[in-house]
């Protein structure tokens, strides 16, 4: 495609439009290259450790902060099945460190409102960690981190959701 417009055409001044659709197409010589994926593809199944196995609960109500940070220093694969893993302090991933949640509104890694490790004023703390040189979201799939939001925004403190080193 050379060029391509479509919207109201006015053939001079004062004098009334019509709606076109004007285009000068031209042959390619070759199809352009594919680019690269915008998501990485998933690790295979069987390289998958179920944090329940693991020992982390997913209850809604067990603070699951230890248990996880646990099962991210041993396994690089992580499947998270349906459930609320709360959390109370940061959770810092592996370079290598993939999370997989069964479905983004049913899998959630929760911060709840109160916790004392993300109140105050000064820089937001991260919920989840990623590790110098990590590309935004390719460590973590069809999870949900949640920042609870109950309280008024004048109590919520200084948390973020996910933090990419840019060093």
């Amino acid at each position: 495609m050379k060029s391509f417009s479509y919207g109201l055409t006015l053939p001079g001044l004062g004098l009334p439009g019509t709606y076109e659709m004007r285009m000068d197409q031209a042959a390619l010589a070759a199809l352009p290259r594919p680019g690269a994926p915008a998501i990485r593809p998933l690790p295979a199944p069987a390289q998958w450790a179920n944090v329940r196995a693991l020992g982390v609960s997913g209850d809604g109500h067990t603070d699951d902060t230890a248990a996880l940070q646990r099962a991210i220093a041993t396994h690089r694969v992580l499947y998270f099945p349906i459930g609320r893993y709360v959390v109370s302090d940061t959770l810092t991933l592996r370079p290598d460190s993939v999370l997989i949640g069964l479905h983004p509104d049913l899998t959630q890694i929760v911060l709840p409102d109160g916790t004392p490790a993300f109140q105050g004023v000064g820089a937001p703390r991260a919920l989840v960690l990623a590790p110098p040189g990590e590309t935004p979201l390719s460590p973590v799939w069809a999870c949900s981190l949640a920042a609870s939001t109950h309280a008024p925004p004048r109590y919520r403190g200084n948390r973020a959701r996910i933090r990419w080193s840019r060093t």
